[in-house]
């Protein structure tokens, strides 16, 4: 074939000879022939792992000859008998199939076929091992990451039917998709966790190209097969961040969509890393009488969540939505199963709040939503409305407490709330010290931020000593507010003529809650990574939620005043215009997807996270191992100040690139302690090989207080 012209190699890329064999371990040949207005008839759906998808047949293929029998102008009963008859006797057919599309290019421009020269695909005799072993009618999480090199994901798709929806029409081999669960004829039912199935399938595809920038995509996806049977029997597939489990099921006949008697019904319970699953049985009065549980993993266990959904499961099976106590318990589980879906559980909500208007716990659980969302009036309603049922649920006399402080409209009115709160609250609640701090932060704001009222300092001593009853777990108290009045405290300590030495106020630093945790975190973040790239069947994701505000960077320093981390308010979100924010890196950076993750001290020798954004596409890794890397300083100008969309947590986001100016290499901290960060340090980890410590005292502290053995790997 290698003298043919370009047209014709085209040509015979989207004209196949599909020759179908059937296998004893699989019924029918996985495909379903659609009537077409105007023959020839298409191929409408292909069961993934089947001998029509093994022998090449794509969906939206139109059907040209059967068994060299010409149907290319043949009604459909007429295709659908011959198709039948040759499946009936269990011998091999073979099918001239084409793209619809370019099948309607080659008759417009009157252009023939000559079936010789098309491209030949045979069924293997036997069932492929890959398909043999590949779990069959179940969802699956797909996530697919590209390396610097890589430009393509690796799989082609086709529009779903009247443009609606998208499939999988091909998955190329050693790409990026090829070493996922993806196969050719899924269904992709959601986008990084949004609901797409009922969009056009031209914003599919736009959301695949902006995941296609972003260098990564996380697939949920069915095959086609199964697909078709929840729509006919009005089955939801939203996955279990999206809704309750998916329903799937274990055996369906070709070219026949009913449910075979006594069926059970399979629930999804699978992530990208296992495959769990729950049976509901039924006797033969189509009673449920009990549950499988089936697992893939060696010591067949389920984790907490996978038990919790079980439970909502079977409470939502028998209760049948009916307004009931059982009803109301499934509810409020599926709610706090899925919290980290704000959006979702929050509409979720609102219908379980009309239903079941006396049920406090719905207005608790939306109130913490809309904080999550920072829809704080909305909090403050939720509170409310929940206050009526129970003045007492110091639950929400907290929440309501928050939102009225973050508003930041009447601090007077948020002092109320607080003390509302401590009056009712038992005294080791966890939020009884924080309640004490916001306080403290509450009066500071109404006297000017003067940290020497007498006022702020005696309620932030209460908060000190209900610290002292708190149970151990909660200890050492991790508080933002907490954090930023101690800096300002410090700031109006008069100084200490005794100048304590640069070494020794380094090793006071230490013990720093705030500091433990953000390192900490950081490598535990790091240490996932690691893990993922040394696991070839697992992909690490992560995401990120929108700023709150704009950073944009100025053309210099000049004019510009020096801002420290301790100056800058850890509880609210804000760019610091007209600032610049020097500091040193103390943490390595191993992941620059959506973001360039680090861990700065500024020169009081406080730390925060950093998150850089909007850095150049393809310079992630260049820029982690040579230029944002461990005691290299650098400056920021006009800094951002974000809490976490999710965590509320404080860190230094970057939006601006041009917003940072690095430091001369010759200001670098050489071999900075991973502990202290003193320059020089002559010690080396014996394990890792990397990091660097001045005394045995900095290794064990560094492996025991910030984790150091969570990332003691080779790198």
């Amino acid at each position: 074939m290698s003298g043919m012209s370009a047209a014709e190699r085209l040509r015979n890329d989207n004209v196949r000879l599909c020759r179908l064999c059937f296998w004893s371990n699989f019924e029918g040949l996985g495909f379903n022939l659609e009537k077409s207005a105007q023959p020839p008839h298409i191929i409408r759906l292909v069961e993934p792992n089947s001998p029509a998808a093994a022998g090449g047949l794509k969906i939206l293929d139109v059907v040209l000859t059967v068994n060299q029998e010409d149907v290319s102008q043949a009604d459909y009963s007429r295709v659908r008998d011959a198709i039948k008859i040759a499946c009936d006797s269990k011998n091999p057919i073979e099918l001239l199939v084409a793209k619809q599309r370019f099948y309607q290019q080659l008759k417009t421009k009157i252009i023939l076929i000559n079936p010789e020269r098309v491209t030949i695909i045979n069924t293997p005799e036997k069932m492929p091992s890959d398909y043999l072993n590949f779990p069959k009618h179940i969802s699956r999480t797909c996530y697919i990451c590209l390396n610097d090199k890589e430009t393509l994901f690796g799989f082609e798709t086709i529009h779903g039917e009247k443009d609606i929806g998208l499939c999988i029409q091909k998955v190329f081999p050693n790409t990026p998709a090829s070493n996922t669960s993806l196969r050719k004829c899924d269904r992709i039912i959601e986008i990084n966790d949004k609901y797409v199935d009922n969009d056009l399938s031209s914003s599919i595809l736009e959301k695949l190209k902006k995941a296609k920038m972003q260098g990564v995509v996380k697939l949920y996806v069915v095959d086609t097969e199964t697909y078709k049977y929840a729509q006919v029997n009005k089955i939801s597939l939203k996955s279990k961040r999206q809704h309750q489990n998916e329903l799937t099921v274990s055996s369906i006949n070709h070219g026949n969509q009913s449910l075979r008697p006594n069926t059970p019904i399979i629930m999804d319970l699978c992530d990208s890393h296992r495959a769990d699953s729950i049976k509901l049985n039924y006797d033969n009065q189509e009673k449920f009488h009990s549950s499988t549980i089936a697992s893939d993993r060696e010591n067949g266990e389920l984790d907490d969540i996978c038990c919790v959904q079980i439970v909502f499961t079977l409470f939502f099976a028998e209760s049948n939505g009916v307004a009931s106590q059982l009803d109301e318990d499934a509810r409020i589980c599926y709610a706090i199963l899925h919290m980290l879906s704000h959006e979702l559980v929050l509409q979720f909500l609102g219908p379980c709040k009309q239903k079941y208007p006396k049920c406090i716990h719905f207005f608790k659980l939306s109130a913490a939503m809309n904080g999550f969302l920072s829809q704080y009036e909305a909090t403050i309603y939720d509170a409310n409305a929940g206050l009526k049922i129970d003045p007492n649920y110091y639950e929400l006399l907290y929440d309501k407490a928050v939102a009225l402080r973050l508003l930041d409209k009447d601090m007077n009115e948020a002092i109320e709330a607080y003390r509302a709160f401590l009056t009712i609250a038992p005294k080791d609640h966890r939020k009884v010290p924080e309640s004490y701090y916001a306080m403290a932060n509450c009066y500071f704001e109404l006297h000017q931020r003067d940290i020497s009222t007498d006022i702020v300092k005696k309620v932030y001593e209460q908060g000190e000593e209900a610290e002292k009853v708190q149970l151990p777990c909660f200890l050492p108290y991790d508080s933002n507010n907490k954090t930023e009045l101690k800096f300002m405290f410090d700031r109006k300590s008069p100084p200490n003529v005794n100048v304590v030495a640069p070494l020794l106020d380094r090793k006071s630093r230490l013990l720093d809650p705030h500091r433990i945790r953000v390192i900490k975190q950081h490598r535990q973040w790091q240490a996932a990574l690691l893990e993922a790239r040394n696991d070839s069947m697992y992909t690490f994701m992560s995401g990120s939620h929108e700023p709150r505000a704009q950073q944009q960077a100025v053309k210099s320093l000049i004019g510009l005043k020096p801002i420290s981390l301790r100056e800058i308010d850890p509880t609210k979100d804000h760019v610091y215009n007209g600032y610049v924010l020097s500091v040193t890196i103390i943490e390595d950076a191993y992941s620059w997807t959506p973001s360039i993750h680090l861990v700065i001290e500024d020169e009081h020798l406080d730390c925060e996270r950093m998150f850089i954004y909007g850095f150049p596409e393809g310079h992630g890794k260049y820029l982690t191992s040579k230029v944002f890397t461990l005691g290299s300083k650098m400056s920021i100008m006009n800094p951002y100040l974000r809490l976490g969309g999710s965590d509320m947590k404080s860190s230094v986001r970057i939006d601006d690139f041009s917003s940072i100016i690095m430091q001369n290499e010759s200001e670098r901290v050489l071999n900075m302690c991973r502990c202290c960060g003193t320059s020089n340090a002559l010690h080396v980890c014996g394990k890792c090989k990397q990091a660097h410590y001045c005394t045995k005292e900095c290794q064990i502290t560094d492996w025991k207080l910030y984790g150091h053995k969570l990332i003691c790997k080779k790198q």
